[in-house]
């Protein structure tokens, strides 16, 4: 664990509404959490990307702005977001909130269908 990574993972809540679980991971841009709504206690889990350099506040928003214009049944829903004004300085930082999905993301679902289809080839290979 990197040297203040374990307060990404202390109970916070963002937009008064997404209380984080447990954290997910991180990629180049944001940290991602599991939240839960606190408006609707019983609607389940959501996956909360929070941006983690204030100087992408530009792509951030760009990738809001695609998945609000999106709507199509294999590309993730945007359920919420938050951006500010001006990301330098401020408390709040920008996020978006997605379904949660629970057996992984994208390319833990490449790779177990690439081990599969391997298989799946070799089977077949070696059939006489």
């Amino acid at each position: 664990m990197r040297t203040g990574y374990s307060e990404l993972v202390k109970t916070r809540v963002y937009g008064e509404r997404w209380e984080t679980v447990n954290s997910i991971g991180e990629g180049g841009q944001g940290h991602v959490f599991e939240v839960r709504d606190l408006r609707n206690p019983l609607s389940g889990h959501y996956a909360l990307k929070r941006l983690k350099n204030p100087n992408r506040i530009e792509r951030f928003k760009a990738e809001v702005d695609a998945l609000r214009k999106l709507d199509h049944p294999n590309i993730v829903k945007l359920i919420d977001y938050f951006l500010p004004d001006s990301c330098i300085g401020t408390s709040a930082p920008a996020f978006l909130v997605m379904p949660f999905a629970k057996h992984g993301n994208l390319t833990t679902r490449v790779r177990a269908l690439k081990a599969s289809l391997a298989r799946l080839i070799h089977r077949i290979a070696a059939i006489p």
